[in-house]
């Protein structure tokens, strides 16, 4: 099995609702549910590495959307070793 795996981004579809003007908050509740659901199916014994998109924090990041990021799918930071 693998040590770890890294899920790059976009995790969702839709923006965040801070992000975009027309983004639809509930739709992207159902897309981080529905995507957890997905990534449940991993066994828990692989460590997930979920790597935001743009769709994930927006064009232009702020606090805000890492934020939310941080709280859907874990840290937003992280290093690996050799």
């Amino acid at each position: 099995a693998p040590k770890f795996v890294v899920v790059c981004g976009d995790l969702i579809n839709e923006f965040p609702a801070s992000s975009r003007p027309g983004s639809d908050a509930e739709r992207g509740e159902r897309q981080t549910r529905d995507f957890k659901a997905a990534v449940s199916k991993v066994s828990p014994s692989i460590p997930l590495v979920c790597v935001c998109g743009n769709h994930d924090v927006g064009d232009v990041p702020s606090r805000a959307t890492i934020d939310l990021f941080a709280s859907r799918f874990g840290e937003d930071y992280g290093q690996f070793r050799c």
